[in-house]
């Protein structure tokens, strides 16, 4: 149980806590407001440093504020030393805790980590969670003092709203509850395997592939694309021959191909001369002279006595030009013929040449071209093998995934196997949960509780008719924190205390709290634990109201936000 929490400094509400129900109460009074950011009476600070004080991180923790920093908290505790108590101390946002007296063991000399502590802690109250891999102190710690703060209040099976697993709550209600946590555990151990598959799909979207890939045949296909691809590469690069003159090679070929057009378009100018020649040739073979007599006479006429020359002379003179027109335009149909045929040569001169040329290229190029040929290779090598990466992982959370289903399949028939051993527990559990809604609601409601195994968790419901409502909710978040705390202290696994933020009655009737209470009340005593709540005055005095009495369990000295000092601290903080 615990004993008493304090504070090295006077303004410090302390408070002696005993056996049974511990009732804190905390007045608000009316000129509290509910927009009040400021710390006010102090009933979820206890709880904080309670927590502080059994090894929760200082990390972003109420008592890491600047404004405790010099300040010491201390907590006395059952232990199972000489003396039967432990003090434990710790200044505010340190790391460590001091311990009196010192425990013995290679761990402890009086101060020591947060670790070392944690470790006597579920030693200590939790024996038989240390063999569990999954059990943590301080999650079990969560259920026996839920956190506002973290959402504790908002599901029984959850200690926490934040992004923690089903799986993990399942293994510490498993042990609460004496059921085989260590089986249960592997729920727990098959869903980390499962969330491997998420971090091999995120590799997979890391790979450097151009595009994302979609099934396993498509990267196939691709990857017997490239792997031919990556073949014909290759028997490119083993035939190729490097040719140091390559550039000038190239060169000389583009100047003969110019050569052999430009010749060409000659050609085609003289093949048409030729025909023009020919043409001209023979339409001048046999020039006609019957125009002259004509002629003559028509000129004796216009020109009498002026034409001296005789009809003889004039003809002769037309069959001289005549003559030198005809071997002219032989001449110059030779000299045609003649440069067409040079060009015939030249042409085929060049052609033969560029031949010769051509064909080294093809069998080679310049180092530049095999570099780049070298490069295309190494290219799809590296796609090929990115494609192969991805078959590798795309094979490995294919098989991930099936052991994970053949092992769930395997670990539920198990799990049913061992909850049929351990229906004494479940039956005991279940009596109690139904024992204690029924002493808050009588027979109105229907209540149960149910764990059975499932597919990918175990599976614990408790069932209050109605318990969609707020203040029913809270009530069956009472009954089974009840369930578990008794069932493991009865089993020797869990503490004897059970603490409760006295938001818990809020919204709950007032015939409610008071069944509530008294339930919590005969509960702590009966099964030899102590119940401690811190609770606003207004929602103590509905149970007064339907007949909770109290004053028995009234601790000293009492919270109120009526001025400065009267809350947990003895002061305001933002």
């Amino acid at each position: 149980m615990l004993q008493r929490l304090s504070a090295d400094y006077p303004e410090f509400k302390d408070f002696e806590f005993r056996p049974g129900m511990n009732l804190i109460v905390a007045e608000r009074t009316q000129r509290s407001q509910s927009t009040d950011s400021r710390n006010g009476t102090g009933k979820t600070s206890l709880i904080e440093v309670l927590h502080f004080l059994l090894g929760a991180n200082a990390a972003k923790h109420l008592c890491s504020r600047e404004v405790f920093r010099s300040m010491v908290f201390s907590l006395t505790l059952d232990w199972s030393t000489p003396g039967g108590a432990l003090e434990v101390r710790r200044r505010g946002g340190a790391k460590r805790v001091q311990i009196a007296p010192p425990l013995e063991g290679r761990e402890f000399h009086g101060i020591t980590g947060l670790d070392d502590w944690k470790s006597a802690l579920q030693r200590e109250l939790y024996p038989q969670s240390l063999d569990v891999e999954g059990l943590s102190v301080r999650n079990l710690l969560s259920y026996a003092i839920r956190r506002e703060r973290d959402g504790g209040f908002q599901d029984p099976l959850k200690f926490s709203t934040k992004a923690i697993k089903q799986t993990v709550f399942s293994t510490h209600l498993a042990y609460l509850l004496g059921l085989d946590a260590k089986l249960i555990d592997q729920y727990r151990a098959l869903a980390e395997k499962q969330s491997s598959v998420t971090a091999l799909k995120q590799a997979l979207k890391g790979l450097d592939l151009g595009e994302v890939v979609g099934d396993q045949a498509t990267i196939e296909g691709r990857a017997r694309l490239l792997g031919h691809e990556i073949e014909q590469l290759q028997g490119q690069i083993a035939q190729f021959q490097v040719i140091p003159e390559f550039e000038r090679l190239k060169n000389q070929a583009d100047e003969l191909t110019t050569e052999i057009e430009r010749l060409a378009r000659e050609d085609e100018i003289d093949q048409r001369n030729e025909a023009d020649i020919h043409d001209s040739l023979e339409r001048e073979r046999h020039p006609s002279d019957d125009y002259l007599p004509t002629a003559f006479q028509e000129l004796g006429v216009a020109l009498p006595r002026e034409v001296q020359r005789r009809y003889d002379e004039v003809e002769q003179f037309h069959r001289v030009i005549a003559d030198n027109r005809q071997r002219f335009l032989r001449d110059e149909l030779q000299e045609t013929r003649r440069r067409i045929e040079q060009r015939r040569r030249r042409r085929e001169e060049c052609d033969e040449e560029r031949s010769v040329i051509l064909r080294r290229l093809n069998q080679g190029g310049a180092l530049q071209g095999l570099q780049m040929l070298q490069h295309s290779l190494a290219s799809k090598e590296e796609q090929l093998r990115s494609l192969r990466e991805q078959t590798d992982l795309l094979d490995r959370i294919r098989n991930i995934q099936d052991e994970v289903q053949r092992e769930l399949l395997e670990l539920k028939r198990r799990a049913h196997d061992d909850l049929r051993t351990r229906d004494t527990y479940i039956s005991e559990a279940s009596h109690l949960f139904t024992d204690y809604a029924r002493r808050i609601y009588s027979d109105s409601r229907e209540a149960f509780l149910t764990i059975k195994e499932g597919a990918k968790n175990l599976e614990i419901r408790p069932h209050i008719e109605n318990d969609e409502s707020n203040g029913i909710g809270n009530m069956r978040m009472l009954c089974f924190d009840l369930v578990c705390t008794v069932m493991a202290h009865r089993g020797g696994r869990g503490p004897d205390f059970l603490v409760h933020d006295g938001r818990l009655f809020d919204g709950v009737d007032q015939r409610q709290v008071a069944f509530g209470l008294r339930l919590a009340a005969e509960v702590a005593e009966a099964e030899g634990l102590q119940y401690i709540v811190p609770i606003n005055s207004d929602v103590l005095d509905k149970g007064r109201e339907w007949g909770f009495n109290p004053d028995p369990y009234l601790l000293k000295p009492r919270l109120t936000d009526a001025d400065e000092s009267g809350g947990l601290f003895g002061f305001r903080f933002d």
